[in-house]
């Protein structure tokens, strides 16, 4: 596993070798290479699709382009990453929709709760107009998130006690990512959310700082989390994915067959993950089990009811861009 601070110490952190980090192997040295960092492990279907994606970028341009890919948060982590990618010191990173709405807010729309309830509704928005206005806000907030999203799935609420209805949440502290709209759904559902970057979760959970965490559930078997975390309420209550977000400069100094041939992969990287997901999260769900988790499958009709009555869904229609959130209501095929 790498940290920043080891990768510091080698002078550069463009020049590191080790296991975990594509560097393609060539006899001249790549004109253009990407380091992009991401969050995940290696071995998360996000960060074993980009390395195949890099392998054929590195063929496709017979070595001009490479990858250089940075997992487990090696390069920093959440929103530290923002700036370092505005500036070109890092050319991207996988960020999601919630860390990026930190910077421009209306990003998060693709998060309202219990908006989607199937893969293939998210896949036509996020790739239509709803994923083209989230672009256009990022992209005046000097980032470019460079083709289609990567699917996280559909989140679910893992804790130390058995989750049967939305009451049980009530004080529960739950880690959320630093994003304001995952901070104000657990708030109006009773719980004390505490944003924490992914990389402190595991040891938040096993020194009890927090009580639980929400995240899809190959995420709690990428990462180990069900060590620490022996319940999963399927909740299915909000949607993420990945934007590659990239250094708008450093795309501009692709040429034109160059640019196309890295979108294309990376696009089609992004349909591999999609198709992945559907197939991790079953296998996924036999893991857990298989190690003992315990499943509840809460009536999410009475968590929906509660943000209605608290004036959630009033409060963050207010929030975003009129033309986004009919974007939303139109994509997910009813009123919120």
């Amino acid at each position: 596993m790498f940290t920043r601070r080891n990768l510091l110490k080698t002078g550069a952190i463009g020049a590191v070798a080790a296991p975990g980090i594509l560097r393609a192997g060539r006899a001249h040295a790549a004109e253009f290479t990407f380091r992009i960092g991401t969050d995940g492990p290696l071995t998360d279907p996000t960060v074993a699709e980009i390395l195949t994606a890099g392998e054929r970028i590195k063929t496709r341009t017979s070595g001009a382009v490479e990858i250089a890919m940075f997992p487990n948060s090696a390069l920093g982590a959440g929103t530290s990453m923002i700036g370092p990618i505005r500036s070109g010191a890092v050319e991207g990173y996988y960020l999601t929709s919630a860390v990026l709405a930190n910077v421009a807010p209306n990003a998060a729309i693709s998060g309202i709760p219990f908006a989607f309830d199937r893969f293939e509704t998210v896949w036509t928005a996020m790739d239509g107009d709803l994923g083209n206005l989230i672009k256009n806000e990022l992209r005046a907030m000097g980032l470019e998130p460079f083709g289609k999203i990567l699917d996280l799935g559909f989140r679910q609420t893992a804790t130390t006690k058995r989750v049967e209805k939305v009451d049980d949440l009530n004080g529960v502290k739950l880690r959320v990512p630093q994003s304001p709209l995952y901070v104000g759904l657990f708030r109006a559902l009773g719980a004390l959310p505490t944003p924490l970057n992914f990389s402190e979760v595991y040891p938040a959970l096993q020194t009890k700082i927090v009580d639980g965490v929400e995240c899809p559930l190959n995420v709690l078997v990428n990462s180990k989390l069900y060590e620490v975390s022996r319940c999963v309420a399927m909740t299915n209550h909000m949607w993420d994915g990945f934007w590659l977000t990239m250094n708008p400069a450093f795309l501009k100094r692709l040429s034109k067959p160059q640019y196309d041939i890295v979108l294309e992969e990376v696009n089609a990287a992004a349909d591999r993950v999609r198709q992945r997901l559907v197939a991790d999260e079953k296998k996924s769900t036999e893991t857990l089990a298989s190690k003992e988790i315990t499943f509840t499958n809460p009536d999410v009709g009475g968590f929906r009811k509660k943000l209605t009555d608290k004036g959630f869904y009033t409060e963050w229609k207010a929030k975003f861009k009129p033309e986004i959130w009919a974007a939303l209501e139109k994509a997910a095929g009813q009123s919120l």
